[in-house]
């Protein structure tokens, strides 16, 4: 168990280990600045569980970009205005890993959808065990339908290799990759 969920715990908060993990990316291995990120959150938390939405949310309250936005947008196929957002989020000064991370939790659901569509599934199903939101059906069903198993697996693969540069232990320039990625999932 990470300091930081013994931390919320401590507080009567419930987090999930995928949330910790992206506080204590947020903060670089600081505790203080761990613990400063967890009270502000847990002081915009009103149900005592912190999801990675509301981390987000935190992170982003006062961009005029939303890393979730972008994510929407590449998913939508709007390469243009990925690019014109992604760009934007950079000059905010949002960390190129909350993007990332963004973008990885959406390519591993891709990637297990498209696997459930290639098993014989359908769209529709699929999408709906999958608890997708329904004003978010119709641009999922679009990255579905443009990219396959293997090549949505190559862009999970991307996004790790993504992390590796942002935490230099890769060479490359993060914000070039993930403008890359951006496009790749785009791409219809």
């Amino acid at each position: 168990e990470s300091w930081i969920v013994r931390r919320a715990k401590s507080k009567n908060i419930d987090i999930e280990r995928p949330v910790a993990d992206l506080i204590a990316a947020r903060s670089e291995g600081n505790m203080l600045a761990a613990a400063q990120e967890l009270e502000k959150i847990a002081l915009m938390n009103t149900s005592g569980t912190i999801d990675s939405e509301l981390v987000i949310k935190s992170i982003t309250d006062s961009a005029r970009y939303d890393v979730f936005k972008l994510v929407d947008c590449v998913l939508a196929g709007q390469s243009k205005q990925a690019m014109r957002m992604l760009r934007g989020l950079r000059e905010e000064g949002t960390e190129p890993i909350i993007i990332n991370w963004a973008l990885n939790k959406e390519l591993r659901a891709l990637s297990d959808m498209r696997f459930d569509i290639d098993q014989g599934d359908n769209v529709s199903r699929v999408t709906t065990n999958a608890g997708i939101w329904r004003n978010r059906v119709s641009m999922i069903e679009s990255a579905l339908t443009r990219h396959s198993s293997k090549l949505l697996r190559e862009m999970f693969k991307n996004t790790i290799k993504i992390d590796r540069i942002i935490k230099g232990a890769a060479a490359g320039d993060a914000w070039d990759e993930m403008e890359m990625l951006c496009l790749a999932l785009a791409r219809g």
